[in-house]
C-alpha cells in the first residue's frame, strides 16, 4: 500500500553558498518556517520549424533546464539581538551581502551577487524531496499593519534537483542530502500592527498598512554556449519602492507629505515593526519620492494612499535606498 504524503508535514531549509555552483551543506540550524514554499523545476522546449510536408508540428526536444522558488513567511526574527533571523540567506540574497552585527543586526544593500542553497523534505521520506542549487532573489515583497507582518521573495535556481530522478554527479554532489536531524524552533512572528512609522523625525499614529516591494535585476546565467544549466548569476539595475495609507486630516505632517508628493521632494521614511528583542524590524528608506497620492473614501474615514513611490538613496554614490535593521 503506498503512503500518503501531508501538505503539514514539510520542512524548508536554506544556507548562503560559498560561491556559485557549490551546493551548501544543510545542517538543522538552516530551517526556517514559511507559509508557502514552492521548488519548480523549468525545462525549455525546442519547437522544431521543419517543414515535414504535413500540418502537424514533429514533436519538441528537450532545451534547457533551469529552476524557479518562491517564499511567503511570516517574519520572525531569532529572539536574540545578535543572532541573525532564520530567513538570512534569503535577506543576503536580496541585500547582495552578509548582515552585519554589532549589538543589533543590520543588511544594507551591495552590488554583489549572493547565491543559496534551498531544501524541501516532505514525509515520509520515501517520497520525491527538492534541493534548489544556487537560487537567486529577483523580487520581494514585505507586508506591514495586518496581524502578522509577512515577507513574500521568488527568484530562480540553476537548477531543481529531485531526489527521484537524482543524477550522480550533480554540482558536485554524489547522493541527495539527507535531511538533518530536527531541532526546535522557538521564536514567535513579529506582530504586524505594533511599532511605529516616521517621516523625516516625526512619528506618525494614523497609518494604517505599508507594503515595500523590491525587484532586484538578478538572473541566471543562461546562454552559454555548450551548456544545458546556469553558468552563473548577473545583476541589472534593482528598483525599491514603497506603497502605504495614511488616514488624512488637517494636520502639519499630512499636508507635509502632500507637498513633498506634489514637488518630488525626497524624504526619509523609518517604519517600525514588532517591539520585542530580536524580533524588532526597522525598515529605513532614503530618497523616497511620494508619487501617485489617491483620496481613498472605502472607508468610513477618509484615507490618503501613496502608492509606488520609489526609494533612491541618500545620493548618487551611496547605494542606501534601504536598510534593514534587527535588534
Amino acid at each position: 500500500m503506498s503512503n500518503q504524503s501531508l501538505t503539514r508535514q514539510q520542512r524548508g531549509y536554506a544556507k548562503t553558498e560559498s560561491a556559485f555552483g557549490t551546493p551548501a551543506t544543510i545542517v538543522a540550524v538552516n530551517r526556517f518556517l514559511y507559509k508557502k514554499l514552492s521548488l519548480e523545476r523549468k525545462i525549455a522546449s525546442i519547437k522544431r520549424d521543419d517543414i515535414t510536408g504535413y500540418r502537424t508540428v514533429p514533436a519538441s526536444m528537450k532545451g534547457r533546464q533551469t529552476g524557479t522558488w518562491s517564499l511567503e513567511a511570516n517574519l520572525i526574527g531569532s529572539g536574540i539581538a545578535t543572532t541573525v533571523p532564520s530567513i538570512d540567506p534569503f535577506l543576503v540574497g536580496l541585500f547582495g551581502q552578509a548582515a552585519q552585527l554589532d549589538g543589533l543586526i543590520v543588511y544594507t544593500i551591495s552590488d554583489s551577487l549572493e547565491t543559496f542553497s534551498l531544501q524541501r523534505y516532505r514525509d515520509p521520506s520515501t517520497v520525491v524531496q527538492h534541493m534548489g542549487v544556487s537560487c537567486t532573489v529577483k523580487s520581494a515583497e514585505f507586508r506591514i499593519g495586518q496581524d502578522l507582518s509577512t515577507v513574500t521573495m521568488s527568484g530562480d535556481a540553476a537548477q531543481i534537483l529531485d531526489s527521484g530522478s537524482f543524477v550522480n554527479p550533480s554540482w558536485g554532489l554524489t547522493a541527495f542530502p539527507s535531511e538533518p536531524t530536527l531541532g526546535t524552533m522557538s521564536a514567535l512572528p513579529a506582530i504586524g500592527f505594533h511599532g511605529s512609522i516616521s517621516f523625516g523625525a516625526t512619528n506618525v499614529a494614523s497609518l494604517r498598512n505599508m507594503s515595500i516591494k523590491w525587484e532586484t535585476g538578478n538572473d541566471q546565467i543562461v546562454d552559454t554556449f555548450n551548456s544545458d544549466f546556469s553558468t552563473g548569476v548577473m545583476g541589472s539595475e534593482r528598483t525599491i519602492t514603497a506603497s502605504f495609507s495614511l488616514y488624512d486630516d488637517d494636520g502639519t505632517i499630512t499636508n507635509t507629505l502632500k507637498s513633498d508628493e506634489l514637488a518630488y521632494t525626497p524624504i526619509v521614511v523609518a517604519c517600525v515593526v514588532g517591539n520585542t528583542t530580536g524580533n524588532t524590524w526597522t525598515f529605513t528608506l532614503n530618497g523616497l519620492i511620494l508619487k501617485d497620492l489617491a483620496y481613498n473614501d472605502q472607508t468610513k474615514r477618509w484615507a490618503i494612499d501613496y502608492t509606488n513611490s520609489e526609494a533612491y538613496g541618500t545620493s548618487i554614490g551611496t547605494n542606501d535606498p534601504i536598510t534593514l535593521a534587527i535588534a
